[in-house]
């Protein structure tokens, strides 16, 4: 096959799957989803236009639902082509981007409340806003501005378990491990390093402070305070925890990927955001304790947003932060 045919060949696989990712049948709208991120990082889309002037629009204009698992689809665009100037006009990007994830006007929380099937993750929200404001270099560009990492970030960093040494042994603890996809494929990582392989170049991020500037000021979430009212009081703390979740979701992206150190972090309007949350955290569970209407509904909704908050895992400098941060109220 020429390469020209074969070219060709993938711009059409490309846009069936795209027409798949549009369908109003949720299984096959997310199935297309999947193998369209796929398509993406592997760059068999067609060129850049069909990104931003068409995958992206149809996220703007709702043609694709708006699900965690769709939404992936954003974050693998702006993984792949590596910051949003390579989109086209930044500010024009943004306007857009940053209107869907968080929207502003009012045609577009008219559209969200019709539309949105679902929550984003906190997580999933972070990686992309936080790809929306760096450029990214890799470990070799790294080498030139080579940075101190402590003990403990570099424990983290190379996920260093423990491995057995009798093959038996190995193959009886990969047979157990198989009921866990997430296990198995941890198990599957160690063979290949074992066989020399390479794994994936490390990626380190640079912060464009006059974008961060732009998403902090997106997130600052005035209007999410605590309610006079104590019949709303639960709603406005799950508000409150989802914010401040966020915050440490974009604090961990960009420690794990080195655009800050511990110090640089302390010193982040996103770390002066997640005291700011806990105080109100603390304020609001003091009232809690004393609301005598408190139901066990309540009490469990709550707790699920607050084991989301903690359970991370997160960079050893965020488990610092919350270590050190007021809790009484909240235990």
């Amino acid at each position: 096959m020429f390469k020209g045919e074969q070219t060709e060949l993938w711009n059409k696989i490309v846009a069936a799957t795209f027409r798949g990712c549009t369908n109003t049948a949720a299984r096959t709208c997310s199935e297309s989803n999947l193998l369209l991120q796929l398509l993406i990082r592997h760059r068999k889309y067609p060129n850049i236009s069909f990104l931003n002037g068409t995958v992206l629009e149809a996220f703007y204009t709702y043609a694709v639902e708006k699900t965690n698992n769709n939404v992936g689809t954003i974050l693998s665009i702006l993984d792949t082509v590596g910051n949003v100037e390579c989109l086209g006009s930044v500010d024009g990007v943004l306007a857009k981007l940053f209107n869907y994830l968080y929207p502003q006007t009012r045609e577009t929380k008219s559209k969200a409340i019709l539309h949105v099937k679902e929550r984003l993750s906190a997580k999933l929200l972070a990686q992309i806003s936080i790809l929306c404001v760096v450029t990214k270099r890799s470990a070799s560009e790294q080498q030139d501005q080579v940075r101190k990492i402590d003990k403990a970030q570099q424990v983290f960093l190379q996920e260093n378990l423990y491995q057995e040494q009798d093959e038996q042994l190995q193959a009886l603890e990969q047979s157990l491990r198989l009921h866990s996809l997430e296990e198995l494929m941890k198990v599957e990582d160690y063979p290949m390093q074992k066989k020399g392989l390479q794994p994936p170049e490390r990626i380190y991020y640079n912060i464009n402070d006059a974008l961060f500037a732009r998403l902090c000021e997106l997130v600052k979430f005035d209007k999410h305070i605590l309610p006079d009212d104590n019949h709303f009081l639960v709603d406005g703390l799950i508000s409150i925890c989802y914010d401040l979740e966020l915050y440490l979701q974009m604090l961990n992206v960009l420690l794990l990927h080195e655009a800050y150190n511990e110090q640089q972090c302390s010193k982040s309007p996103l770390y002066k955001k997640v005291l700011l949350k806990f105080d109100q955290l603390n304020t609001g569970f003091k009232r809690l304790l004393q609301d005598t209407s408190l139901t066990e509904n309540k009490t469990h909704s709550i707790a699920d947003r607050l084991l989301a908050l903690v359970r991370g895992p997160y960079h050893p400098s965020i488990v610092k932060l919350l270590q050190k941060t007021e809790h009484t109220m909240i235990l």
